[in-house]
């Protein structure tokens, strides 16, 4: 049985430097010491265990843009061997109600617009909405996951009211950004393709949410891509 936790003690944050390397391969971990200032001051750290092993976690820190007061939700990952076993639901619904509990009226985290498994969570799962678009948002990154191309990322909202619908699409005002299936391979095989494709996904979703176009949903068949529609 997985078990998820908010961590406040030392010794049970030292543990999530370690988690981090190991599902992402990041060379520089966040230190224990910033995430015991992000969970003091408005921010939490979840962990999920399963037979006494460290099998995942999440942290987010307060953070505030144009529209108020939301959770940032900095890292979310589960272990290669227990991924689609619904543990990275459970740490984002914990996150969720912990958010709830507090005020927060939202979650923001960003993510690779490039990487299907990745964009299917967190639109079709949890049916978060993506509302803005970032150019090389972290700069150079020397991790296994991010390395070989600029790191863009979109960034999507979700609202931590339990019981909110997502809007429907409306079929008549829909448009497609189409994904490739696995970006991480392909940018092992063909580093010049898979740039190819970030500058295709990049312009046009920098083109269609200028014109009011909102990702609201995606799909993995036939091939991969974001479902938009304009309110």
């Amino acid at each position: 049985m997985v078990l998820i936790k908010e961590l406040t003690e030392v010794s049970d944050l030292q543990q999530i430097p370690g988690l981090e390397q190991a599902i992402w391969g990041n060379p520089d971990p966040v230190p224990t010491s910033i995430m015991r200032v992000m969970a003091d001051h408005g921010g939490g750290i979840w962990g999920a265990m399963e037979d006494e092993v460290w099998i995942g976690f999440a942290m987010a820190m307060a953070a505030r843009d144009e529209n108020g007061w939301y959770l940032h939700s900095h890292q979310a990952g589960v272990l290669a061997p227990y991924r689609a076993r619904g543990v990275g639901r459970a740490l984002k619904l914990a996150q969720r109600e912990w958010a709830h509990r507090r005020g927060y009226p939202r979650i923001g985290w960003t993510f690779d617009p490039l990487r299907a498994s990745n964009a299917h969570f967190n639109l079709a799962v949890l049916g978060a909405q993506i509302t803005r678009y970032f150019l090389d948002y972290y700069g150079i990154l020397d991790s296994n996951l991010n390395r070989g191309l600029p790191t863009d990322r979109v960034f999507c909202e979700w609202s931590v009211d339990p019981f909110a619908l997502p809007t429907a699409l409306g079929r008549d005002r829909i448009l497609e950004i189409e994904i490739p299936p696995d970006i991480g391979t392909l940018k092992e095989t063909d580093l010049g393709s898979a740039a190819a494709w970030q500058r295709h996904v990049r312009t046009q979703f920098m083109d269609y949410l200028a014109q009011g176009w909102v990702p609201r949903g995606f799909e993995r068949l036939p091939s991969p891509r974001y479902i938009l529609s304009r309110i």
